[in-house]
């Protein structure tokens, strides 16, 4: 009998699969909110002792967590980036940790909101929205300097992984001028796509930056597109920041650790930059966080949403089926090799 805890939402379809492979009361979805309120989940590990862990980004699935389940195989996530999971320590447990990166709803999904914040930013949709609704009728009073298209801008694309892919096609569709830094370079995409690889060069290291220097001064817009880990922990800093030009935006839907958020502040305080949309905080929701997120959030020149970047319908449900046939294979290979 798998027993099957899930801590944050998945889709219905999958819930269903999951239900009808593995019985009605043997998936058991309890969440991660209630569980942090309750017991906490090293308890709720302990007495549920389930074979397979499904999370997501909120669920911190540390040493202790994975310790706590005697029975646990298996570790999902329906999703992207797995730096709250504790990946080293599975491996030496021999559980088995795997995300949906076959879901190419969910780099759809990252990739429209990219560009849904650059416009947001450049046509001040939000204080626009905001101001009819009070009753205001600001279109003489913003002036068209402020407004801008994103034809003929150029976006600097930090990670060219599948997420980055799709936002450079994307940008290529509205006329920009595409240019992408990344460890490593794809020849094959730069020809197809006609777009720029701009080095990290030994002068740039020389200067302390870990970001290509002709890039950041060069790019009307910077988006970020890279996993957590400790090589790129602030790889947007301070000395980074202060490279951008003054009518640059920047764009994370990454991960809020990715950019050093009070340098950003900062920045934009400072009319360094012209304006930052942010789907990601070191610090979820963002306004119980430090008092310079806190700031960075309330600035007008920042657009910000829920990290929602793959909160759509579509990247949700194929996220939710591709983590269920893994699941539902990863058991059946286990009880093939146990018949044997």
């Amino acid at each position: 009998m798998v027993k099957v805890l899930i801590t944050e939402p998945v889709h219905k379809e999958a819930l269903k699969k999951l239900r009808g492979f593995f019985g009605q009361k043997n998936v058991v979805f309890t969440p991660i909110e209630e569980i942090n309120k309750g017991k906490g989940l090293v308890k709720t590990l302990k007495e549920i002792n389930p074979d397979v862990l499904i999370v997501r980004s909120n669920t911190e699935v540390n040493k202790e967590a994975i310790d706590a389940a005697s029975n646990l195989k298996y570790i999902g996530r329906p999703g992207l980036g797995l730096d709250n999971i504790d990946l080293e320590h599975a491996k030496q447990k021999g559980v088995k940790v795997e995300n949906t990166t076959e879901a190419e709803a969910i780099f759809n999904s990252v990739a429209e909101l990219v560009i849904a914040l650059a416009l947001s930013l450049y046509r001040k949709i939000p204080l626009f929205n905001s101001s009819i609704k009070e009753g205001l009728w600001l279109k003489r009073q913003i002036k068209t300097s402020l407004l801008h298209t994103l034809n003929g801008k150029t976006i600097g694309i930090i990670g060219l992984g599948k997420i980055g892919k799709k936002v450079a096609k994307l940008a290529l569709s509205f006329g920009m001028k595409v240019q992408y830094y990344d460890i490593y370079r794809n020849l094959e995409f730069e020809k197809v796509n006609s777009i720029s690889f701009i080095e990290l060069k030994p002068e740039d290291k020389m200067e302390g930056l870990k970001l290509p220097k002709k890039l950041l001064q060069t790019s009307d817009i910077i988006t970020i597109h890279v996993p957590l880990t400790k090589g790129t922990r602030n790889l947007l800093g301070e000395k980074e920041i202060n490279m951008l030009k003054k009518e640059a935006i920047v764009i994370n839907t990454s991960r809020g650790e990715v950019v050093n958020e009070e340098a950003l502040t900062k920045a934009l305080l400072n009319n360094k930059i012209s304006g930052a949309g942010l789907d990601v905080y070191s610090y979820e929701p963002p306004f119980k966080g430090p008092p310079h997120l806190k700031i960075l959030t309330s600035l007008p020149n920042v657009v910000c949403t829920h990290h929602i970047g793959a909160k759509t319908e579509e990247a949700q449900k194929q996220a939710g089926l591709v983590m269920t046939e893994k699941i539902i294979n990863f058991f059946k290979k286990e009880e093939q090799g146990r018949m044997k």
